[in-house]
C-alpha cells in the first residue's frame, strides 16, 4: 500500500506543480487585464475592448485547472459533518462511492469537452481572434486532471479497505 500511495503522491505532486503554474498564470492574466481596463477607464475615460475577452480567458484556465487541487486538498464544498459522524471504515467506503461518481462525471465531461474543443478549432474569439479551442480545452484538461486524482484516490481507498486492521 505504501508503494501505491507514494507513486500516486509523486504523480499528483508533479501534476499539482504544473497546475499551479497554469492556474496562477490564468489568475495573473485575469487580474492584470481587469486592472488594466480599470486604469484605462480612470485615466483615459475609455476601456480596452480586448481586456474582457482576455480576462475571461485567464479565469477559465484558472478555474478548471484549479479544481483538481481543491479535490486533492479536500477543499471543495462538502457536508463533512455527516461523514465525520460515521466510523472510519464507513467514511472510506463513502469516499470510494463519491470518487466513483466523480470518475463517471469526469469521463463523460472529458469526452464531450474534447469533442467540443475539436469542433471549436475553426471558431475565433471576436476581438482577439484567439481560436476558441484555447477557451474550451481547459475544461478537458481540468477534468482529466481530476480524473487521474479520482482514480488514484479510489485505488488508495480500496487498498486501505482491503488491508484494514482491526484494532
Amino acid at each position: 500500500m505504501k508503494k501505491i500511495s507514494a507513486a500516486y503522491n509523486k504523480l499528483a505532486d508533479l501534476l499539482d506543480r504544473l497546475v499551479y503554474i497554469i492556474g496562477g498564470a490564468g489568475i495573473i492574466v485575469c487580474a492584470g487585464m481587469c486592472g488594466a481596463n480599470i486604469l484605462m477607464w480612470w485615466f483615459m475615460g475609455k476601456r480596452i475592448a480586448i481586456c474582457d475577452e482576455i480576462s475571461l480567458f485567464g479565469l477559465v484556465w484558472a478555474t478548471y485547472m484549479g479544481m483538481g487541487i481543491l479535490f486533492r486538498m479536500n477543499g471543495h464544498c462538502t457536508m463533512d459533518f455527516v461523514v465525520k459522524a460515521m466510523p472510519p471504515k464507513v467514511q472510506t467506503v463513502i469516499r470510494v462511492v463519491t470518487d466513483i461518481a466523480i470518475l463517471v462525471v469526469c469521463v463523460i465531461t472529458v469526452h464531450y469537452s474534447w469533442v467540443l474543443a475539436l469542433k471549436s478549432l475553426s471558431k475565433k474569439l471576436i476581438l482577439t481572434k484567439i481560436p476558441y479551442f484555447y477557451v474550451d480545452i481547459p475544461i478537458t484538461l481540468g477534468y482529466a486532471h481530476l480524473l487521474i486524482l479520482a482514480v488514484g484516490d479510489i485505488v488508495i481507498s480500496i487498498n486501505k479497505l482491503i488491508h484494514w486492521k482491526k484494532g
